[in-house]
């Protein structure tokens, strides 16, 4: 999961437990470097997989996570938020949702704009779609 902080470039690589990869490539250097950064927390989120990228908003960031309970053709995909500091503290875990209680659903994009919070989503590999959110309403339903 992409995640700018000021001019570095990270990426959660899992996020149970919290791994991030720090991005960087030396000027004139034809290979880049990742570095693993230790986590000032771990919450004991469940096994998760990454979806979003992850999105400045206030003081903190945002991303969205999945995961999938039971197996093979009887599995179901749920989804939740994190809020996370710049020093990659996880602040809080939202409630576990769906965006149309699907069984295959993946939220693919994240992105706030103004008063509004966008979701992108797929639903069964065959469908795309964009959710929209007043950001404050949605965060306070999510976070409480």
């Amino acid at each position: 999961m992409p995640w700018v902080i000021g001019e570095d470039l990270h990426f959660i690589y899992l996020p149970e437990p919290l791994t991030i990869l720090k991005y960087s490539s030396p000027k004139g250097a034809a290979n880049t470097k990742l570095t693993t950064l230790k986590p000032l927390n771990s919450l004991n989120l469940p096994k998760s997989s990454g979806s979003s990228c992850v999105v400045p908003h206030e003081d903190y960031f945002l991303a969205v996570l999945h995961y999938k309970d039971g197996l093979a053709q009887n599995a179901k995909y749920y989804h939740f938020m994190i809020k996370i500091s710049n020093e990659f503290q996880i602040l809080a875990v939202s409630k576990v949702f769906t965006f149309e209680g699907e069984s295959i659903e993946f939220c693919a994009g994240l992105a706030i704009q103004g008063d509004f919070l966008y979701l992108s989503y797929g639903v069964f590999d065959s469908r795309a779609m964009i959710a929209r959110f007043r950001s404050s309403e949605l965060l306070h339903y999510m976070f409480g």
